[in-house]
């Protein structure tokens, strides 16, 4: 049976691919850098005031996520930096860590454009076949997603810490897509070390960079490797 290739959506997602890296990266990281140290400032001064986070609840594929609330942040904020989703830019700025130490981050929304657009795909395969298009078992309900079957080529995302660096998209057993950053993990560990025990590894990865890892599985070091861990 011949399989059915959706040619203008492929061409689509090989084209928010292929021109997220170079933005990502040629956007100004120093400028980015001061944009969540603003926020960073002001979302400390907030809660040194109130005792509470500025946030509101995610939503989407991002729903996991705390979301800076700048409504909440008028009279602590100048202006909303041009970088926030909220001024027609590419990021949704978030707080990552615990709610007495939060750390402002940023998700890249073309991350979340590409994982969305492959979880429809995956959605409507399993409403017609009644099966998920998964591969190869790579943990507890993880699985490789078969492209293949989804009649696309593989898609990727690329790192936001390592240059040239593509990452993996993978799919648990109910269906949902999620980005796998091991790569990135070992190659951080490579350079400085594990995290010390106790420490978030999503947060620790992030470390002094201004991205956070947009829809990431969640990861825990055993035995000198990173591995799933569980929500």
């Amino acid at each position: 049976m011949r399989k059915f290739i959706n040619v203008p959506f492929l061409l689509l997602m090989l084209f928010i691919a292929g021109c997220m890296a170079p933005d990502q990266h040629s956007e100004d990281p120093d400028l980015l850098l001061k944009h969540v140290a603003t926020v960073q400032r002001a979302v400390d001064h907030y809660q040194q005031q109130f005792g509470t986070l500025p946030v509101k609840e995610g939503q989407g594929n991002l729903k996991k996520e705390k979301w800076v609330h700048f409504e909440e942040l008028k009279g602590f904020l100048e202006e909303v930096p041009p970088s926030a989703f909220e001024q027609g830019g590419y990021f949704r700025y978030i707080l990552m860590g615990s709610e007495q130490d939060p750390v402002v981050k940023l998700v890249d929304l073309r991350v979340s454009k590409v994982v969305g657009e492959v979880q429809q795909l995956v959605d409507t395969y399993r409403q017609k076949h009644q099966q998920l298009p998964r591969g190869e078992k790579i943990g507890d309900r993880l699985y490789t997603l078969d492209f293949s079957r989804l009649g696309s080529e593989v898609v990727t995302i690329p790192s936001p810490y390592t240059m040239g660096m593509s990452l993996p998209l993978i799919i648990t057993d109910t269906g949902k897509v999620y980005v796998d950053y091991r790569a990135d993990v070992m190659r951080k560990m490579e350079e400085v070390g594990a995290p010390e025990e106790g420490v978030a590894v999503f947060q620790w990865l992030a470390g002094e960079t201004p991205f956070a890892p947009a829809h990431g599985y969640p990861l825990k070091v055993k035995k000198g490797e990173p591995v799933f861990g569980e929500f």
